[in-house]
């Protein structure tokens, strides 16, 4: 219970950065979870080393949140660095996957209820409106392993309450990234409001649901 409780670390925090936009702040939200788990795992004598792979997504997706919030430097856009923080949050997504993978059941219905409309949103909303080659196969191949991730989480063999906190912190990241493609690519200027709490509310699920098993 105790663990549970240092969660208002990473809320707290949160607060801060979505008020400040600051991004050592926004760094911290995702540092306090992996120091949470850390703490819980040496504490509790946790043997199993697969936890490193979450711990290893949320490193990845500290460097992207950093490419992204620093995406307009002082001479203007640097579209480029766009590209490099969608990099670094498909691989934060490829270690999602490689921890669920060991503990889920695939099915290729709920794979398909997500890949189907997904793609056809992408090329009939987004896809004419980005301009570089490589935004438009970065921002692709994101989709397709965002799906991959969210189809293996509703498949995920654990307890209840570890499941649900895993659909919902994976769920909470895709909706987060489409409030960022409707905010960057289609101007809905108001979504932009919504990224940076459902990111964070996604680590944070992200970091119940692992010690949800552990406690």
């Amino acid at each position: 219970m105790l663990f549970y409780s240092l969660m208002l670390l990473p809320l707290i925090l949160g607060f801060l950065a979505v008020k400040t936009d600051f991004y050592p702040l926004k760094a911290l939200v995702t540092l306090s979870c992996m120091g949470i788990i850390i703490l819980y795992c040496h504490l509790s004598g946790y043997v199993d080393n697969s936890y490193r792979y979450i711990l290893t997504a949320f490193l990845f997706s500290i460097g992207g949140d950093f490419f992204l919030s620093h995406k307009t430097g002082p001479r203007g856009e640097r579209p480029f660095w766009f590209v490099y923080g969608i990099g670094l949050f498909f691989m934060a997504h490829l270690f999602y996957l490689v921890y669920i993978s060991g503990e889920a059941a695939f099915s290729i219905i709920p794979l398909l209820l997500l890949l189907v409309p997904f793609l056809i949103y992408f090329f009939t909303r987004i896809y004419f409106r980005l301009k570089e080659m490589s935004l438009k196969v970065a921002v692709f191949l994101y989709l397709i392993i965002s799906c991959f991730s969210l189809a293996l989480a509703i498949g995920f063999q654990a307890d209840g309450w570890s499941k649900f906190s895993f659909i919902t912190g994976i769920g909470l990241i895709v909706f987060s990234d489409t409030c960022i493609a409707e905010a960057e690519f289609m101007g809905l200027t108001s979504l932009r409001k919504l990224i940076l709490p459902t990111y964070y509310a996604a680590h944070i699920a992200l970091t119940i649901g692992l010690l949800g098993p552990l406690v």
